[in-house]
């Protein structure tokens, strides 16, 4: 069986959003790598970048474009602080890490020379991470909070959803994240020749992230999701229409939250 690099990394991509980052590991607290999450979802980005290296070393072509060199110098940024006396280098270093790898892992992607149609089976495959946890949030908040149980490792905590996540912040950041990916998919439907079935994910992932933000309460969350928004006003004015109906799922998504909140509370 003949496999490519890019099969492999799409094989890789879907195992990790569909499976791995929603398993739950006890954690005796932590920051950065320190986290057994952490380290167990790190083990699947090596192999999605193991991947890309496969293909450079089978073509023996290097890619480098213009955003790799912003995002090297976003990087730089990021590590100088590392120089500063005041800095608490021993706890800082692993999150300083995380940013890098991170950084390689989209320099890799670009190796993959992906097409439109490889484009969107990617991000499809991040919608289906959103989607299960944006379910995993929903039962969290509205049915375990309720009888106040742990199943599963999900444990409610101040009547916060965090997901598969250590603490609400971060899922607020994945659910900002859903939105904006939700968007940016149903936009260039067309474009990515996205199946009926990943336009209706979208629409509900764009629905329950905002359903979801609201009681997370994360100041990180609103700030991310306010920013993205006004960028995508610049970037899809062509489509006025159409990012006004996916408005109104912001807004029903927020409507729904009230209401539902006061049904099960």
């Amino acid at each position: 069986m003949n496999i490519s690099p890019y099969l492999l990394f799409k094989m890789t991509l879907f195992l990790y959003m569909a499976v791995a980052m929603h398993i739950v590991l006890p954690t005796p607290g932590g920051s950065g790598l320190y986290i057994a999450p952490n380290v167990f979802g790190w083990i699947f980005i090596f192999s999605l970048i193991g991947c890309c290296l496969w293909e450079i070393v089978k073509t023996k072509v290097l890619v480098v474009n213009k955003v790799d060199y912003f995002i090297l110098i976003g990087t730089i940024l990021f590590v100088i602080p590392l120089c500063y006396s005041s800095s608490d280098f021993s706890t800082t270093i692993f999150r300083v890490l995380g940013l890098c790898f991170g950084a390689l892992l989209l320099f890799c992607l670009s190796q993959l020379k992906l097409g439109k149609v490889q484009k969107g089976e990617i991000l499809s495959i991040l919608q289906i991470g959103i989607f299960i946890e944006c379910l995993i949030g929903l039962i969290q908040f509205f049915i375990l909070t309720q009888f106040e149980i742990q199943i599963l490792g999900y444990t409610p905590i101040f009547d916060r959803p965090y997901g598969s996540f250590t603490q609400p912040n971060v899922m607020a950041s994945s659910m900002a994240t859903g939105v904006v990916l939700a968007l940016f998919l149903i936009f260039y439907a067309e474009k990515f020749s996205l199946k009926k079935w990943v336009i209706n994910v979208s629409y509900f992932n764009l629905l329950s992230c905002t359903l979801l933000l609201i009681p997370m309460q994360s100041k990180t969350g609103f700030l991310g999701l306010i920013i993205s928004m006004i960028l995508l006003l610049f970037i899809f004015k062509n489509h006025f229409p159409l990012f006004k109906k996916a408005i109104s799922f912001l807004i029903m998504g927020g409507g729904n939250w009230i209401g539902v909140y006061k049904l099960f509370k």
